[in-house]
Formats: structure tokens, sequence, C-alpha cells
């Protein structure tokens, strides 16, 4: 049997996603499972221009768009730190400022990281 990983909440991810569809929260929630057990879920794509080893899951749901950020690539825990509702009009990328809002909260948990004594 797989060792299932603890999910850890950054800043005011798991409040957003509480406010997102039904929907839209079952189908992240077995992405994040899937991450917890080392997994992929089909619908989680990399993100390496976000940071190393971040994920994201991009559900849609009555023509809007949600995104989700997590990194499962440290031993100790599986870190979700950004979930959007992509209001962007603009094709299928994420406005800049966001992009850098995730960006921010990958280094906030790297750094966080540092000062914890982990590697």
């Amino acid at each position: 049997m797989q060792q299932r990983k603890p999910l850890e909440w950054w800043a005011d991810a798991r409040d957003v996603l509480r406010g997102c569809p039904g929907e839209v929260k079952l189908r992240v929630g077995y992405a994040l499972d899937e991450a917890q057990l080392g997994n992929k879920a089909g619908s989680a794509k990399p993100m390496p221009s976000i940071g190393k080893g971040v994920y994201s899951i991009t559900t849609n749901h009555d023509t809007e768009t949600y995104r989700t950020f997590y990194v499962a690539r440290f031993a100790e825990a599986v870190y979700t730190f950004y979930v959007v509702h992509k209001k962007s009009t603009r094709g299928i990328d994420l406005p800049k400022y966001q992009k850098d809002l995730a960006r921010a909260r990958y280094r906030e948990i790297i750094e966080w990281r540092r000062s914890q004594g982990f590697r």
C-alpha cells in the first residue's frame, strides 16, 4: 500500500477552493488525492514557469475555468498554494499578475522549508 503524504494548504488556497462549485471541488480533490499517493491525475499539467515540480489542475465548469497549483516533489507533504477562478477573456493563459502571485507563493514555500531545515 502506498504511503499518503499530508496535504498542506498555503495562503488562502483552501478558502478559495471552498468557494468554488461542488464539481470543481470534487475534481480538484481527486487530483490532490492522487498527488498525495505519489501519482499524477490526468488533469494535472506541469508548470515549470511557476516553479520546479509545480503542477496545475485545470477544471472547467459552466464555461468558467478554475486553476489549482500544487507542488508534490517534497518528501514531507503536498503543498497546495494557489487557486484561481480564471476570468481572462483572452486566450487560455493566466494573466501575468496571477502567474507572478503563484510564483511568489511557491517561493514562500521554498523559503519556509529552508527556515524549517527541510532539504
